[in-house]
């Protein structure tokens, strides 16, 4: 077991001192004037830019990605978690043609619902306590920024809140149409409270960036413990995890050029993105 984790490791340790997104890379790439200049860059990082169009290139290292977790984790339910991560967005496509009148938030809901329907199959299986912790907390951390969509949207939900975490979705449900000691002690105790500070600024400026933010980080921190030691089995799903935010960041600056939008915009649609890279 010891060696196939240090294997599994060391293999991943050599893919990210080459090809992981850093900060120098995403200041490259935003500062690219042409697609030529982009492609070379992710060429570098082991893209396949022959690939004729932009998700053509993203899609391709996914699948990449998602093949190369799989095969290295020593963890079978990790592994199967890695999957259904993996569909999230082909789920999302299919909810929208199922749904076309849906607002956005509500697509999210319908998709996070589906997502750990399937996630809470393999969870309970998982070996090592640090990545059940990060599958735990994003559980949680889901349902509170659905409280918070819900909350801005002056919506009363039913049956969103997904299960999985350490916070019962009932309990969320009955601080929702609480007061707002109901929502502050139901968020603000250890490990979350955070991000009930987010929590309260997003629903008082009415934006949600500020609680994405804070969850992001708070998700990142629970997925780095243990990832430079060879000898623990995180390494790989911290790895996986971090591509998933890096081809959020490509596909952000693709567009962003071939849209031609400003520099100002690209810096503004990146910010939250840029601290979570070395």
């Amino acid at each position: 077991m010891q060696q196939s984790v240090l294997y599994a490791n060391a293999n991943i340790s050599m893919q990210i001192s080459r090809s992981l997104l850093t900060r120098e890379k995403i200041r490259a790439l935003s500062a690219a004037e042409n697609f030529d200049e982009i492609n070379g860059i992710l060429a570098g990082m082991g893209y396949n830019t022959e690939l004729s169009a932009d998700d053509e290139i993203i899609e391709n290292e996914r699948r990449k990605t998602v093949k190369m977790a799989t095969d290295l984790t020593t963890d079978s339910a990790v592994a199967h978690c890695i999957e259904v991560l993996n569909t999230r967005h082909e789920l999302r496509d299919k909810l929208v043609n199922r749904n076309p009148n849906a607002a956005s938030f509500e697509l999210d809901t319908l998709c996070e619902l589906e997502l750990f329907k399937q996630l809470n199959q393999y969870t309970p299986g998982i070996k090592s306590k640090n990545i059940a912790n990060y599958f735990s907390a994003l559980a949680d951390l889901t349902n509170i920024k659905t409280f918070a969509k819900y909350k801005l949207a002056n919506i009363t939900p039913a049956g969103v809140f997904v299960e999985g975490g350490i916070i019962a979705p009932g309990r969320v449900f009955a601080a929702f149409t609480g007061d707002a000691d109901a929502v502050k002690t139901l968020f603000s105790s250890a490990p979350y409270h955070k991000i009930s500070a987010a929590l309260d600024k997003a629903l008082t400026e009415k934006n949600l960036t500020v609680l994405e933010d804070a969850i992001s980080a708070q998700l990142d921190e629970i997925v780095s413990v243990d990832k430079d030691n060879l000898f623990r089995p995180n390494l790989v799903f911290w790895w996986f995890i971090k591509k998933q935010t890096e081809f959020i960041v490509i596909k952000t600056i693709m567009t962003n050029k071939r849209l031609k939008m400003s520099p100002i915009q690209l810096r503004e649609q990146l910010r939250g993105f840029y601290e979570r890279f070395n």
